[in-house]
Parts: structure tokens; sequence; C-alpha cells
């Protein structure tokens, strides 16, 4: 892409959150090896000078632009998205871009327990992060994405009815399906299911040419299975007594089940495939379950009673 007044640009750009390591990371290095510029969200300095010292190592590709830029970034803090607005627009500046092409809403954690016993505060934050944070960022960066779909970048895509501009949610199959004692992640991904499909339809009733996708993978090999999920949390005082008492069956047989699940997990890479279509197909889907495991999920929730659904998920723990 060449941009106004001469010069090589990016072809668009995108904002990733979550972006350090895992699904953000692969969506952003994908997107920028596409020659988007690439504004990849990370919640730590040390992560954005990681970033920044790997694209030093990995140069630019010949013929294709190849930008991107750490932006510190944590979804819950007010004051860092109220700034987003004036970061990104000085990038777009920059690069030459007269708006904002994408957003990928990927930033996110996973707390677990049994519901009964996990601490509220612990199950507020895991809203504020991944449904919240999600809203929080869409909303700062709309009046740019209206920008990029109203204006000669987009190539006329308001006025010719099609939506350029693109939102990318990653939920999950637990958006579909809740697991025993992902209650808390389940709950998060469920309500940004009903977010992205509001906000998709909204902007389609005022023309704004912007798309809201959503992708829901289901186990994919990336770090995440290294993190904790707030066990440590609710273990300790009553709460801790509580599972151990009332679950003290249910929490190894899930754990096991997830080290299993985890032994299969899909490549990173599938989940990149399906957000590159997302930003840039002209017919983006509306939502695209990713891995095998979450597409057989899907199919049995769809197909089977709720009830019969309980008993293959006890069968699967070996507490039918």
């Amino acid at each position: 892409m060449t941009r106004p007044g001469g010069g090589r640009g990016p072809a668009g750009a995108v904002l990733v959150t979550g972006a350090s390591t895992g699904i953000g990371y692969a969506c952003a290095m994908r997107m920028c090896s596409r020659g988007w510029g690439v504004l990849a969200g990370v919640r730590r300095e040390a992560d954005a000078e990681r970033l920044r010292a790997e694209m030093r190592r990995g140069g630019r590709q010949a013929g294709v632009f190849s930008e991107l830029e750490p932006v510190l970034l944590d979804v819950t803090s007010a004051e860092q998205v109220a700034a987003l607005p004036g970061t990104i627009n000085g990038w777009l500046s920059r690069w030459g871009l007269e708006g904002l092409r994408g957003v990928v809403n990927n930033a996110g954690v996973a707390v677990a327990g049994p519901l009964e016993c996990v601490p509220l505060e612990e199950v507020r934050r895991q809203l504020e992060v991944n449904t919240l944070g999600a809203l929080a960022v869409s909303q700062a960066c709309l009046p740019m994405l209206r920008r990029w779909a109203a204006g000669s970048g987009a190539g006329g895509g308001v006025a010719a009815g099609r939506p350029t501009a693109r939102i990318v949610m990653i939920s999950s199959i637990s958006g579909r399906n809740a697991a025993p004692l992902l209650g808390p992640y389940a709950m998060s991904k469920f309500a940004m299911e009903a977010m992205a499909d509001g906000l998709r339809r909204e902007l389609r009733a005022v023309k704004a040419g912007v798309d809201v996708s959503v992708v829901q993978p289901g186990a994919i090999a990336t770090p995440i299975w290294a993190k904790p999920t707030g066990r440590e949390t609710w273990e300790r005082g009553a709460a801790g007594a509580g599972v151990r008492t009332l679950y003290g069956a249910m929490v190894p047989a899930v754990e096991a089940r997830i080290a299993k699940v985890a032994e299969g997990a899909a490549p990173v890479g599938l989940v990149a495939d399906a957000v590159e279509h997302a930003l840039c197909d002209a017919r983006p889907f509306a939502r695209r379950l990713v891995g095998a495991d979450a597409k057989l999920t899907a199919l049995l929730g769809s197909a089977l009673p709720a009830r019969w659904m309980d008993a293959l998920v006890a069968r699967a723990l070996g507490l039918s």
C-alpha cells in the first residue's frame, strides 16, 4: 500500500490486546506479516521491550510493510483505556492512515473454582478483564474504526453497504458450554458472546461500517496452561475448607481432565487463521469454532438435551 504523499505504508492498522504471549501474540505476528501496522497491547514494560527486541532481530520483510508497536494497556485501567485513542491516533498519523481497521479483543484471564466457594472479588476480576475490558476497548476504538470505514482507505465501504472495519472477540467454547470448576470463566465468555451479538446488530442497524466476529477456540497450545487459575485463592481459609469438604473429589478429576485436553491442544496458528479471515474477508463470519474439541462439544451441546450433557460431563470426569 502506498501512503498518501508517497512511500510505503501498512494495509491497515489493528490493535491486539493481550499480545504478549499465546493467541494474542500469534495474531499480532500474523497480521504484521500480512503488511498491517500492529499495535500490540501488553500489561508490562518488560513484555513491550521483548516485542521490540524481536522486531529488531527480525528486521523488515522486503517489499512488505512490517511494523509492530507495543502499547502498555491494562484493559481494566480506566486511565490507560482513556489514553488509548491518543496513542493509536499518533501511530495512525505516522503511518498515513485515516482510521483504525481492526481491533482484536484477546486480553483475558481464567479464574477457576466451584461457584459455591470462589470469592466474589475473583469473579468480579474475571468479568472486569474478559468482558468489561473488551467492551471498554471497543468503545474507545469505535470512533477510529468508523473513520476507517468512512475513509478512502476503506474503499468507500459505508457508502457501498459493506462493513470494512472489524472488531474480533476472542471467546471460547466455554462461551457455549460451562464446564465444572470453570464457571467464572464461562460466565465471562457467555457475556462476551451476548455483547458481540448486541454490538454487531447495533452497528449494522446504523450502518457504521464496522462488523463484529467471534472466535471460539477449544484447547489451544499456548502458555495459558501453565498460568495460575486462582486455585491458590479459593483454597485458602473458609473457602478452601468448603472446597475440600464439598468438592474434594471433583477438583483432582477436573484437573486431570484439563491436563489430558492440553495434551491434544490445537496449534495456535488455527486461531490466527480465523482472526485473519475475520479482519480481511469481504464476508466475515459471525462466529467460528476452532479446534476439533470445540466443534465436537458444540455439536453435542446443540444435539443433546441439557440433562444428557450433564451426564456426559460427569462420566468424562469419572464422577457419574
